[in-house]
């Protein structure tokens, strides 16, 4: 099966976060890591697979047409959440670099992270309400909650929930090494 793309290395509503001089061969790779990384664990890998195969061979039916619609502006958010060191440093022969030219300024790092997280959170919104669509229609794409049994499938989340661990600081716990039932 070809490398199908969700969407388009020159979608414009991508594009419009981006600078237009931009390298395609560079967005088609980090659509396709994104797909890979973001999107195969939502779907599932039969339920990706027939969506890809359908891309490529231009025979979308009528549910994966929606569905894909449906996809589209989680794709584009996360290949900014990604793509935000991607786009602003490269890996070069003499180390990592950052260009510049003399009309614009580069941004620290922070103000890269909170772009990143920025898109993060809106990828996170648009990744949940795929889940529940396909939650909702699981009877119309059987192949998201069954999407095979071989040794490289993934299946596809079911709980869309993330959370961190809360450690806290340690003041209130009374339970010590010497007397752990405390």
């Amino acid at each position: 099966m070809a490398d199908a793309l969700f969407i388009r290395p020159n979608d414009t509503r991508l594009l419009s976060y981006v600078e237009s001089n931009y390298d395609n061969d560079q967005v088609s790779v980090l659509i396709y890591d994104t797909q890979q990384m973001e999107i195969l664990p939502l779907l599932g890998t039969g339920l990706y697979n027939e969506l890809a195969t359908q891309i490529t061979a231009n025979t979308l039916s009528a549910l994966n047409t929606t569905l894909l619609n449906l996809l589209r502006p989680a794709v584009r958010m996360n290949v900014l959440a990604y793509g935000m060191l991607v786009f602003n440093y490269k890996i070069r022969n003499k180390g990592i670099q950052t260009m510049n030219s003399d009309n614009s300024q580069t941004v620290g790092l922070d103000v890269v992270d909170r772009m990143t997280q920025n898109f993060k959170d809106q990828a996170q919104v648009y990744n949940s309400r795929v889940h529940n669509y396909l939650m909702a229609n699981s009877s119309a794409y059987p192949l998201f909650l069954n999407a095979g049994s071989t040794v490289d499938t993934i299946h596809a989340k079911t709980n869309q929930y993330y959370t961190g661990w809360v450690m806290g600081d340690g003041e209130d716990c009374s339970c010590t090494l010497d007397n752990p039932s405390v």
